[in-house]
């Protein structure tokens, strides 16, 4: 019975139309929601929001009524700018890209289960999804697309970072500049949800209506603070930036990371540190210097020549 439920429901599927947006398409749509100061959200929903919104325990949170509720009104955020994503890195959905294998990216869960459980709690219609992997499959295997969209985070205005207190400030500034940080627990941030919300709340400049970006990093915790946070900030994008902030941290917190041998130093050389960037500056102002008295030497010259 239940094959047959499954084969209806493909049969369903391909008779209504669905896009999956794989990894550059997602982190292309997502510069360009920034780049029109649009309102937005990108919500990278995973197997443990999944199994958290369904009941069950996932990873280091203990299952609660409170968190399970919160999480499927997070799965229910619906606007055209903000950018959901599921767990359907499967060829079945085109989400399977070149070089994903089994244990990699690709999940061992039935895609087609995973769909028609999420359609309950999706607030409407599934007929588009985001890739929840763009960051880290462009890291690992397209790292110029993945370095030069962090520059493009970067060049905009980052209101704070929300991540593990164990992140280090100098990778936090390296990589999206000198923006205000809000420090959460390492594992069950969820209990310190209120705190974490209100500290947010408090470090947005005031009477401000600039543009700015909201780094995320806070696991299960982030879908649920960007869907508490939706309604009290405007002008605002949260990027939720997933497991690649440990693993530029030099964390082996994911399997992707120590599968594909991840060297975070990639991605971290092309941004400075503080130090760097000083010493840079210095070198630059030097040889400006220097330049400029060889120009009035030659001028100098030019002119006594004249003269004679």
């Amino acid at each position: 019975m239940r094959k047959i439920i499954l084969i209806f429901f493909c049969f369903v599927q391909y008779a209504w139309p669905f896009t999956y947006f794989r990894s550059v398409e997602t982190l292309q749509t997502i510069q360009n929601i920034i780049i029109n100061k649009k309102k937005g959200a990108y919500l990278r929903f995973g197997d443990g929001d999944f199994a958290l919104a369904h009941g069950i325990r996932s990873g280091t949170h203990t299952f609660s009524t409170a968190l399970q509720n919160e999480m499927i009104e997070a799965f229910g955020m619906n606007d055209p700018y903000i950018i959901k994503t599921l767990l359907l890195v499967c060829q079945h959905h085109g989400g399977h890209e070149v070089k994903m294998f089994h244990g990699k990216y690709l999940p061992e869960t039935d895609c087609i289960a995973v769909r028609e459980k999420a359609e309950k709690i999706w607030g409407k219609k599934i007929d588009h999804i985001y890739s929840p992997v763009a960051l880290p499959y462009t890291a690992v295997h397209m790292p110029d697309i993945c370095i030069a969209f962090l520059k493009f985070i970067k060049h905009q205005k980052c209101v704070f970072f929300v991540g593990n207190e164990s992140t280090p400030t100098e990778i936090i500034h390296r990589l999206f500049g000198n923006c205000e940080v809000v420090g959460t627990p390492r594992t069950t941030a969820y209990d310190k949800i209120d705190r974490i919300e209100k500290e947010c709340l408090i470090k947005l400049p005031h009477q401000s209506n600039e543009y700015r970006v909201a780094i995320i990093s806070c696991g299960n915790t982030g879908r649920v603070l960007i869907k508490r946070l939706w309604a009290q900030i405007e002008n605002i994008f949260f990027f939720d930036m997933g497991s690649l902030m440990d693993a530029l941290c030099g964390w082996k917190s994911r399997g992707w990371i120590r599968t594909t041998h991840f060297n975070e130093a990639v991605i971290l050389s092309h941004f400075p540190t503080k130090k760097q960037l000083t010493q840079f500056i210095y070198t630059k102002r030097i040889i400006s210097i220097i330049s400029n008295r060889k120009i009035f030497s030659i001028l100098r010259n030019a002119k006594a020549m004249g003269k004679t």
